[in-house]
């Protein structure tokens, strides 16, 4: 569970880490918002046969991760630091961190990339 600090206070999400790879960190963003990692854990086999070091990840208000009812906090760009903050807490810099996501992951990993570069 990794601490997030939002404007409605500090909230936890979770993620759970396979491998250990210096080189390469990716981050799974699943769609909803508010749907689950679950249908991510296919790449469970095929990243961990690579030796890739990856996160599956709940974002807030989703499954294992906390869930505030306070609705400001379902806003992008909040969704956006959450990730940032989440990418501190695992480590990752700009010459080892990867996203992939699917559809609501996809434009938050769109986001991210166009704030964080």
């Amino acid at each position: 569970m990794i601490p997030i600090q939002t404007p409605a206070g500090t909230f936890k999400v979770w993620t759970k880490r396979f491998g250990t790879n210096p080189k390469i960190k990716i981050l799974l963003l699943h769609g909803g918002p508010a749907m689950t990692h679950e249908y991510m854990e296919c790449f469970e086999t095929f990243f961990q046969r690579e030796g890739f070091e990856f996160y599956e990840y709940d974002q807030l208000g989703s499954y294992y991760s906390d869930q505030p009812t306070d609705s400001t906090l379902w806003k992008t760009e909040r969704f956006v630091e959450e990730v940032e903050q989440v990418r501190k807490a695992i480590g990752a810099d700009s010459s080892n961190f990867y996203i992939i996501g699917n559809s609501w992951g996809g434009i938050l990993g769109m986001e991210y990339a166009l704030k964080y570069q």
